[in-house]
């Protein structure tokens, strides 16, 4: 219940925009009174979805709710992070501020700038990256995971349509779309600033656990690009075309980028952790390595890279959880498999075009099996463009 003075014309009118039925009363003012639920389908129907003043969340997508969460999270990760940041400053490797660049204009990727020595954030980016670990984890949750716990541990390789998957399915396509050209969210797709749907609401929350660590992750991999002084390394290589770089230059800028993994990891990676706690960390930094799959444009763009191979920096980090129970490990495993399969289907047209022939895997025997299988098939690929 709530009022609203006669005096407020504005007032007046946005509610009986919505519709509301206004009662009499004893005061200067009108009584009306509606559910939360209504409130939020009455804001989806005329396209009010946010909650948060524009002034202390400026943004052009629902991503800018958590703006503030992502420094938060980034200082006290853990209990000595804040000091070592300080200390970082203080010795003018980082700079304090995050540039938050709010831009229709073009996607950028996180960054360190090796001038300034700050960080770059691209909204649209985190739009992007919230969009696609919402909806993978939706899918594979509900689509896959279900079917595995009432088949006793086997999947058929099929995905279930339930409309929280069909509905996740549809946010993942306008992500991937979001990294080619910009769009608005659209407004009765799940996103993290509102919702009426109770039971998406509870994959939201888990959403933007796994978002922030999967963010907190690639900027303490550019963090260390700035304090282990990684841009007086590479930098040459950087300047160098890629047909005049050695495969001393490639190995080395490879070793740059896995010690930056690895001083990532270590931030987000708890030993002490529970195995709940390392599962969540693990898939928020694989999401953070096969998002930049689906960012690209062709298949044949898996080529050339001076970062490890995306299998390497996978194994490498599902390695570094040190999981005990074999479900766990399988449980991310598959996950992984699942991501790869779903990249190399939405360019099924452009690998046709260029006689590549995926054979999808119709039986699964064993994650493991599933992973090897998909990642070899990432090599053949590359193998495939490189002719």
């Amino acid at each position: 219940t709530s009022w609203v003075f006669k005096t407020n014309i504005k007032s007046i009118k946005f509610h009986q925009k919505l519709g509301f039925k206004y009662a009499s009363s004893n005061r200067d003012a009108i009584k009306y009174s509606i559910s939360k639920k209504e409130l939020l389908s009455y804001f989806n129907k005329i396209g009010l979805h946010q909650y948060f003043n524009t002034y202390s969340h400026p943004g052009l997508f629902p991503i800018r709710v958590l703006q503030h969460n992502l420094p938060h999270t980034i200082e006290n990760h853990k209990s000595s992070r804040i000091n070592e940041l300080k200390n970082a400053v203080l010795k003018n490797q980082i700079n304090t501020g995050i540039k938050y660049l709010i831009t229709n204009e073009s996607f950028i990727i996180i960054h360190a700038d090796p001038v300034s020595k700050s960080i770059k954030i691209s909204e649209q980016f985190l739009a992007f990256l919230w969009s696609f670990i919402y909806s993978t984890f939706v899918v594979f949750e509900e689509g896959i995971q279900t079917k595995i716990s009432k088949n006793g541990s086997t999947w058929d390789g099929k995905i279930d349509t339930k409309p929280i998957v069909t509905r996740a399915s549809k946010l993942l396509d306008w992500s991937i779309s979001l990294s080619k050209e910009f769009s608005f969210w659209p407004i009765n797709l799940p996103n993290p600033d509102i919702t009426n749907n109770a039971f998406e609401q509870v994959y939201i929350e888990k959403a933007n656990g796994i978002f922030l660590k999967s963010a907190v992750y690639l900027i303490n991999h550019e963090i260390a690009h700035l304090i282990n002084k990684h841009w007086d390394v590479i930098k040459d290589i950087r300047l160098k075309s890629p047909e005049t770089r050695t495969k001393e230059d490639i190995c080395l800028y490879k070793e740059i980028e896995a010690d930056a993994d690895a001083y990532a990891r270590e931030i987000i990676i708890d030993s002490n952790d529970e195995e709940k706690e390392k599962i969540i960390s693990g898939i928020s930094i694989v999401h953070a390595h096969v998002a930049s799959l689906f960012i690209i444009n062709h298949p044949c763009d898996l080529i050339g890279s001076l970062h490890p191979d995306i299998d390497t920096r996978l194994f490498n980090s599902i390695e570094a959880l040190n999981l005990e129970d074999e479900k766990n490990k399988d449980y991310i495993l598959l996950y992984c498999a699942i991501l790869i399969n779903k990249f190399i289907n939405i360019h099924s047209t452009e690998l046709e075009r260029c006689n590549f022939k995926f054979v999808s895997k119709t039986e699964i025997e064993t994650a493991l099996d599933y992973y090897n299988f998909m990642f070899k098939t990432i090599d053949e690929i590359k193998e495939h463009f490189k002719q």
